[in-house]
C-alpha cells in the first residue's frame, strides 16, 4: 500500500495480519508469518507494535472505527432519540451480520481463557465509546420528555453493562457445544429479556426498543456450515 508515493508499511502490515488471521486464526498466526506476507522486517514491525497482542487490539479498533463513525451521524442527526437508539443497535446489528467472517474469527479467537486479558481490554474499549455514544442519545430523550430517567451519565452505564452481558452471554452459547437451535432459542430470549428491561428502564412502552438481532450469529453458524 502506498500513500502519495510512499510505501504505508504499517498499512502493510495491518492487512496481511488481518487476511491471515481470519484465513488461519489468531493462534496459528506467528510474527514471522504476517511479516513474510506483508514484506516487512521484524524492525518495521516493532517501531509500529510492541506484540502480536498490541497488533490485533488496533487492528480490530480499526476495523469497528467505521462502525463508531456511522453511530456517531446518527447520534448527530435531527433524528428524535428513540429513533436513534434503535438505528445504532440497526448499525451495529447489521455489521454482524455483513462480517459473519470476522464475527466467527473474533468469537473463536477470543472468548477462551488464552486470550481473557485481550478481550477484557476490547470490551473495556467498546463499552466506553457505547457509554459516551448513549450518553448524548439519552440526554436528548431527557429533553423530548420521552426517557424518564434522571441521570444519563449512570443510566448510561447500566445500559451498557447490561449488553456487553448479554453479548458475553450469547458468545459463550455460541462458543458451547450443542444444539444451535436451541442455541438460538436461549439466545433470543435473553435478548427479549434485556429489550424489555431496557424499555422499562427508559419509561418506554414494550417492543419500543430492539437491541440485538441473531441474524448476524445465525450467518456466522452458516457460514460454518453448522446451521441450515
Amino acid at each position: 500500500m502506498r500513500r502519495d508515493g510512499v510505501r504505508d508499511v504499517k498499512g502493510d502490515i495491518l492487512n496481511s495480519a488481518k487476511q491471515l488471521f481470519l484465513d488461519e486464526g489468531y493462534e496459528r498466526v506467528s510474527v514471522d508469518m504476517i511479516l513474510h506476507d506483508a514484506g516487512a522486517s521484524k524492525g518495521s514491525f516493532y517501531h509500529y507494535f510492541n506484540s502480536k497482542e498490541d497488533l490485533i487490539d488496533v487492528l480490530i479498533k480499526k476495523m469497528l472505527d467505521p462502525v463508531y463513525s456511522r453511530i456517531s451521524g446518527i447520534v448527530s442527526s435531527s433524528m428524535d432519540a428513540v429513533a436513534k437508539l434503535n438505528e445504532s443497535f440497526s448499525i451495529a446489528y447489521h455489521w454482524r451480520s455483513d462480517n459473519a467472517k470476522l464475527l466467527n474469527f473474533l468469537l473463536l479467537s477470543f472468548w477462551n481463557e488464552s486470550n481473557l486479558v485481550l478481550r477484557n481490554k476490547m470490551r473495556k474499549w467498546c463499552m466506553e465509546r457505547d457509554r459516551a455514544l448513549l450518553v448524548q442519545i439519552i440526554d436528548q430523550g431527557i429533553d423530548e420528555g420521552v426517557f424518564s430517567v434522571q441521570d444519563s451519565e449512570d443510566v448510561a452505564e447500566l445500559i451498557v453493562y447490561m449488553g456487553a452481558g448479554v453479548w458475553e452471554s450469547v458468545a459463550a452459547l455460541f462458543c458451547s457445544e450443542g444444539n444451535f437451535s436451541d442455541f438460538l432459542s436461549r439466545a433470543e430470549k435473553k435478548v427479549a429479556l434485556f429489550d424489555r428491561t431496557l424499555a422499562a428502564i427508559l419509561g418506554l412502552n414494550e417492543g419500543s426498543v430492539k437491541s440485538f438481532d441473531l441474524g448476524g450469529i445465525a450467518s456466522v453458524l452458516t457460514d460454518r456450515g453448522i446451521y441450515p
